[in-house]
């Protein structure tokens, strides 16, 4: 299911970015409880002189958690890709601070040292939905059966 942005043309950056992070932050609170347990998943694509992904300002310093990686090579365009993945309550990480970079880094200030901005992933666990939320254009809610997937349309 895609829910896309509400996007004006004469909306200055700055008002875009935000009403887009509040927008996207509006409908993740309305659909995941905050003792629900998520996992973060983040795709980042680095060039040759990358900077390190500071994931750590976004999760709780209360999480005890270990952080995994792993890497691949996106064959068509000779990319690397890579994934971080860490797992906890929805209340543990700082999810309008990681939506508002990235839509930020989409719009107007990319990460240092990264070809793309990072893609975000939050997988419901109990559901086993994938909520994406992805550059200027929108929202992805991937759900693993047709009455989950009815569920989340329901509430978009």
């Amino acid at each position: 299911m895609h829910v896309s942005n509400d996007r004006s043309v004469t909306d200055c950056v700055d008002f875009y970015v935000q009403r887009t992070t509040d927008e996207r932050v509006r409908w993740l609170n309305e659909w995941i409880r905050r003792e629900d347990e998520i996992r973060l998943i983040v795709t980042t694509y680095p060039t040759l002189h990358r900077q390190p992904l500071t994931l750590h300002r976004y999760i709780s310093p209360e999480l005890r958690y270990q952080m995994r990686t792993h890497s691949f090579i996106i064959q068509a365009e000779e990319l690397l890709a890579e994934q971080f993945f860490v797992t906890g309550t929805y209340a543990q990480f700082d999810i309008p601070k990681l939506v508002h970079r990235t839509v930020e880094a989409d719009i107007r200030r990319p990460f240092k040292g990264h070809i793309y901005s990072p893609s975000i992933f939050i997988e419901h666990i109990p559901t086993l939905t994938v909520f994406h939320s992805y550059d200027d254009r929108g929202f992805e809610v991937i759900a693993p059966s047709p009455e989950i997937a009815e569920k989340w349309q329901e509430k978009a």
